[in-house]
């Protein structure tokens, strides 16, 4: 709870006046039933009018006085639970958005989003209702108990024995919160998870037919988090009762003695009235020692799960070295590159590439699925992070070089084509926000995007919706092409990014990128199985089952009839079957 306290320190003159105010209320709350005991005995003796009018005011002027405080530090407390929920929030967005990319493929979204939602929200009830309940239990508490006994000794030691029940019951109950609660934050994840995973993959969901096994799947996650639910529930509705239960058998024991004690006239009526009233008082501490354990633990867990995170080292804290170097981005060179990932280190995913690609070069890269054309890229853009002294900008180890440094040098094309749900616009101008109409309308031209855009209502204004959902494949493949060039970095990585293209749009959109990246001079990369993508880059590369097998131009690995020559016949044998079936 480190974090909490710091907060609580940062923020002292805060909860240094709702502290005050707190004890005001709970002294009022104190004084009360001394007042109440006067004006009764008065009554009962004196029968002083004026006295029993004066008590009336003095308890309407301290029901005002609890009603104005309470109101100033609820809204104060609420205030500051709320920033700090709000500073939970941004840390946590932040760090995710700092973490490696290999931390994503160990953790599931759902779960993720859980703990900003969830977990912050436990958080914020602990620092609203926590400190109330800890400043009544410790302070109206123990207060109480000492009034008690100013008012009758012998009646006091009557109520000790129910507190004691009292500390036994909250040692039992809270081992049972801790582990139900932990359960509980566990399983919404796996709620947000499954809910997130229907709704992304619904097109495929539906094309298939298994919204029957999804809905089976969806509704045993709810099953569990039910019967957690009802569990902690059955929990909570025992503790609860049995702290009442504790309270009324502590006035039962008062009515009966002290009655006694009023009829044998060692008690005064007024007395009993008053003692039974710090009975009441106190059992709202006593509720609300239950009710901070249910808080401290839901709480405490939820801060445990958010440390988690915010614990992971960044990108940037994993970078033992950094240097800033003026890149002028003339070569980037993989030396003997060998990597496997973290869940599979018996498997190599690449073993030993080497490549150089010069300033001005295009570089073509094909291979089956899964031979580590994307592990490449993803090496090169330091999306997973390569082994030192094997991959170099400028003769530079990349790794050694400050992360976001680094990557300004990049534009990238992903096989997934990702878009925002915003306008066109705002998705084109991603990597360059201040880029200009007419420099989306160059390269909306050169991605051969812009006649599709002009027929659109709304233009570069239109929102594409969530993952670009309203636009086809093909589509989104050349938006996210036109945003890459409108970022201009002198390096661009393109990850099979016609693979939804027509023919005939590919072969324009290479035409155009040929020329721009020769008035340019950009180091490219393109990556596909399209041999047709691939035959006017300046070098190609063959990568299967992690390593290079074939290398040189187009001419020359046609000639050495390996991989690529039978795959450059299969793909022509194809063509030439379509147009005679078309024929």
């Amino acid at each position: 709870m480190k974090r909490i306290w710091k907060y609580i320190r940062e923020n002292i003159k805060i909860y240094l006046l709702i502290i005050i105010l707190l004890l005001a209320v709970d002294a009022a709350q104190l004084i009360m039933p001394m007042i109440i005991r006067s004006a009764i005995n008065n009554i009962e003796t004196t029968k002083n009018i004026k006295l029993l009018y004066s008590s009336a005011t003095y308890l309407i002027l301290f029901a005002f006085m609890i009603v104005s405080a309470r109101y100033i530090y609820n809204s104060l407390i609420r205030g500051s639970a709320l920033n700090f929920d709000y500073q939970m929030e941004l840390a946590l967005f932040k760090r995710y958005l700092s973490l490696p990319d290999s931390f994503f493929h160990t953790h599931e979204i759902g779960d993720l989003m859980a703990r900003v939602n969830n977990d912050t929200r436990a958080l914020r009830r602990f620092l609203i209702m926590g400190l109330i309940a800890a400043v009544d239990i410790i302070f109206l508490g123990v207060s109480s108990i000492v009034m008690m006994v100013y008012l009758s000794p012998r009646l006091t030691l009557l109520i000790i024995i129910p507190l004691m029940f009292l500390i036994l019951i909250t040692l039992f109950v809270s081992p049972l919160f801790h582990k139900a609660f932990r359960n509980l934050q566990d399983t919404f994840g796996e709620i947000t998870t499954r809910i997130r995973e229907s709704l992304v993959g619904m097109r495929v969901i539906r094309t298939f037919v298994r919204e029957n096994f999804y809905s089976r799947l969806f509704n045993e996650v709810c099953t569990s988090y039910l019967r957690i639910n009802i569990t902690l529930g059955k929990i909570i509705g025992s503790f609860d009762p049995s702290i009442m239960l504790l309270v009324n058998i502590s006035l039962l024991l008062i009515y009966l003695f002290g009655g006694r004690m009023v009829i044998n006239g060692k008690l005064t009526l007024g007395t009993l009235v008053a003692f039974s009233q710090y009975i009441q008082t106190l059992s709202w501490p006593m509720m609300a020692f239950g009710f901070i354990v249910n808080l401290y633990q839901r709480a405490n867990i939820a801060l445990k799960r958010i440390e988690e995170i915010l614990s992971t080292p960044s990108s940037d804290e994993l970078q033992k070295v950094r240097i800033y170097p003026k890149l002028e981005i003339n070569s980037l060179k993989v030396k003997d590159l060998f990597f496997h990932y973290p869940d599979a280190k018996e498997n190599l995913a690449l073993g030993g590439i080497n490549l150089e690609i010069k300033r001005g070069e295009i570089l073509g890269l094909t291979g089956p699925t899964g031979s580590g054309k994307t592990t490449l890229l993803s090496l090169i853009l330091r999306i997973w992070e390569p082994p030192s002294e094997a991959t170099f900008l400028d003769d530079y180890d990349i790794t050694a070089i400050d992360l976001d440094s680094y990557r300004r040098n990049f534009a990238y094309v992903s096989q997934e084509s990702f878009l925002f749900s915003a306008t066109l616009r705002e998705n084109m101008t991603f990597g360059r926000p201040m880029a200009s109409d007419e420099e989306i309308l160059k390269f909306a031209k050169l991605a051969c995007i812009w006649e599709d855009i002009e027929k659109l209502e709304n233009g570069l204004d239109t929102i594409v919706g969530e993952r670009g959902i309203t636009l086809s494949g093909g589509q989104k493949q050349r938006v996210a092409i036109t945003r890459a060039l409108i970022a201009g970095n002198p390096i661009l990585i393109l990850d099979d990014p016609l693979s939804s293209v027509d023919s005939e749009t590919e072969q324009k959109i290479i035409s155009n990128l040929r020329e721009y990246l020769k008035e340019k001079e950009l180091i490219c990369i393109i990556v596909s199985h399209r041999i047709t993508a691939l035959s006017w880059a300046s070098s190609i590369g063959v990568i299967k089952n992690g390593k290079l097998i074939e290398y040189g131009t187009h001419l020359e690995l046609l000639e050495k009839k390996g991989y690529y020559y039978h795959i450059y016949r299969q793909q022509y044998l194809e063509g030439l079957k379509a147009l005679n079936n078309a024929s």
